[in-house]
């Protein structure tokens, strides 16, 4: 896109569009925080209305917003008041207390290009903020609208408005009480690959390569260890993981036979954390180094269940996850682990939705009630899932 016009939004300037009355490819908006006095105006459905109609077709907003000193339900509103206004956004992880919204106008947004870092200015900038690569960028993403939207749906908080206020009334008290808004964040580390498998990501989309180990992403970290099971390589930052990888090397020197129940359980630790984020160029090894082909006939059924379950994960293979998701959650019990019930649920649910069918999806959740002790909470990744599966069924 060849940029005609571009713009900065600051407080003073919110009169600006009305007095200049030009139209803008790129328009950035980063004001100061809601709760100083004015600035909750700067993200109301009134003025995303009034910066979109300053904007020329295709057109980008950029919009920061603060994850600290605010709270969930504050961000739902916002992003309430932004999305009618755009046919597409996405949400990008800048760093663990802020958020870039990326929106675009009567058209939807592509994969950041690499062409940005042949500017020598700006690839120096980027990379201060540890951003080598458009990688770097793409494992940052949370999702887009179309996953995205029925997320912030389920929250009761109001769209904020300039003639209704609601984050004005909010953003002292979250200042004041030094809350945070996690879920974005928890979003994108996410066990399952939500936005993977229900946006519908453009064609020829370039294999991951390595990542800054300071991406906020988990993606980083899973190199790592996926590098550590194939190679060997240990590395300083692996920490927590490190001892699981260490025990499913041992482990598959004689298939768990000393220790089995620890060989089992560092496989599993090991192989949900990776393959939501597992290469194609990388998974037939990983997966013959994490359970060797000679003792995948000595597992037991419910094993095999969930080695399956997490090679079809990393494979994005949806008619497995719910064959293998499903069994394992009908074999369980409310005396079964509830992190395994609630990731075998979600991916049997995400598998569903992946194969646009709700219906099915909503079914999964009549089950789970009965395999849960009572008192347990969703995961984050069941109540997204929940969200989109309602928003599904009433598009029908």
């Amino acid at each position: 896109m060849k940029i005609r016009e571009a713009a900065s939004i600051s407080r003073t300037q919110k009169t600006y569009f009305s007095v200049a009355n030009k139209h803008y490819d790129i328009i950035v908006s980063e004001p100061s925080n809601p709760w100083v006095s004015g600035i909750s105006s700067l993200f109301t459905e009134e003025f995303y209305r009034h910066v979109a109609g300053h904007m020329n077709d295709g057109g980008l907003l950029v919009q920061w917003v603060q994850l600290y000193e605010i709270d969930f339900a504050s961000v739902a509103s916002v992003m309430k008041a932004l999305s009618p206004w755009f046919q597409d956004y996405a949400i990008y992880i800048a760093d663990r207390d802020n958020i870039l919204i990326v929106a675009r106008k009567n058209a939807g947004l592509s994969l950041p290009q690499e062409r940005v870092f042949a500017v020598p200015s700006l690839r120096q900038d980027l990379a201060r903020m540890s951003v080598l690569t458009t990688d770097d960028v793409r494992a940052r993403r949370v999702g887009g609208k179309a996953v995205l939207d029925p997320f912030f749906a389920g929250s009761p908080a109001p769209v904020n408005s300039d003639y209704f206020p609601f984050i004005d009334n909010r953003a002292a008290r979250a200042r004041f009480m030094r809350q945070m808004a996690a879920e974005p964040v928890l979003l994108l580390i996410a066990d399952l690959p939500i936005d993977a498998m229900l946006s519908r990501p453009p064609s020829n989309v370039p294999a991951w390569r390595g990542l800054s180990i300071d991406n906020p992403s988990s993606r980083s970290l899973a190199q790592l260890v996926a590098r550590f099971v194939i190679e060997g390589k240990d590395d300083v930052v692996l920490a927590h993981m490190r001892d699981s990888v260490a025990i499913v090397h041992m482990g598959a020197q004689d298939c768990g036979a000393a220790a089995p129940r620890i060989w089992s359980s560092a496989w599993m630790h090991v192989g949900r954390f990776v393959a939501p984020y597992l290469n194609d160029d990388k998974a037939a090894a990983f997966w013959s180094k994490l359970v060797p082909p000679r003792c995948r006939d000595r597992l037991g059924a419910d094993a095999q269940h969930w080695f399956r379950l997490f090679t079809a994960v990393s494979e994005r293979d949806a008619q497995a996850m719910v064959e293998h998701g499903s069994e394992i959650l009908r074999r369980s019990t409310p005396e079964s682990s509830p992190r395994d019930t609630l990731y075998a649920a979600s991916a049997t649910i995400l598998g569903h939705l992946a194969r646009r069918q709700p219906d099915r999806a909503r079914e999964v959740w009549a089950e789970l009630r009965e395999r849960l002790p009572p008192g347990i909470e969703p995961s984050m990744e069941l109540r997204w899932l929940e969200a989109i599966t309602v928003s599904a069924l009433r598009q029908q």
